[in-house]
């Protein structure tokens, strides 16, 4: 197996091999049709996990969005406030 692994890794890194495979669809589908059951399972599963996390992302990134647009409007709100309380103040103690 450690063979197999190897072989891949070397042909990934041969510009020729990389066009032909660009050529022809992706290299991972071609290998794959070859490689035993256990790779593919392998495979599958790693394609998955990659998904599940891509989903993952997404929602993180969303929360994180909205969690600094509450935070722009609270920062608004404060410095609403803020601005307000300074007008109100009496022109004796701003002096």
């Amino acid at each position: 197996m450690a063979f197999f692994h190897q072989l891949i890794a070397n042909l990934e890194h041969d510009p020729a091999w990389q066009q032909d495979a660009q050529a022809r669809g992706g290299a991972v589908s071609e290998v794959l049709k070859f490689a035993p059951k256990r790779m593919r399972l392998q495979h599958r599963t790693a394609e998955d996990r990659i998904n599940q996390l891509e989903t993952e992302i997404k929602q993180w990134q969303d929360r994180a969005l909205l969690a600094e647009t509450r935070l722009r409007f609270i920062e608004k709100s404060i410095q609403q406030i803020a601005a307000e309380h300074v007008r109100s103040l009496p022109k004796k103690i701003m002096d």
